[in-house]
């Protein structure tokens, strides 16, 4: 497979969970976050060569759920995020400036939250 179409994949994933399967299209428009624009932001920055980040293709949602920016991701348990979370939430943080509470969660592929801000 090509890195291109490995890209149009990725992109694809997210674009899947985006189109309201998650349940989640009421609670993203009370974000502060624009997450459609933030699902772009993180494939521009961080899923285009040369800058593709080595998480960026583990990415298979991003969401906006209970007040907070939720990644989910195909990493096994254990597997780092590396600076998946740092990223997204500064993505997310020049949306809104400085928002009471903004935070983002990682999840891993069984659902189980890794260690984010």
């Amino acid at each position: 497979m090509s890195r291109r179409a490995i890209v149009v994949a990725g992109l694809s994933a997210i674009a899947i969970a985006a189109s309201g399967c998650s349940g989640g299209s009421d609670a993203e428009a009370e974000s502060p976050v624009d997450i459609t624009k933030l699902r772009a932001e993180v494939t521009e920055h961080f899923g285009t060569p040369p800058n593709e980040a080595p998480w960026y293709r583990h990415i298979t949602a991003i969401n906006w759920a209970n007040g907070r920016v939720e990644v989910t991701t195909d990493l096994d348990e254990g597997e780092t995020f590396g600076g998946l979370c740092r990223h997204v939430f500064g993505l997310a943080f020049e949306q809104v400036g400085e928002p009471p509470e903004l935070s983002v969660a990682v999840f891993d592929s069984g659902g189980t939250e890794g260690g984010c801000a």
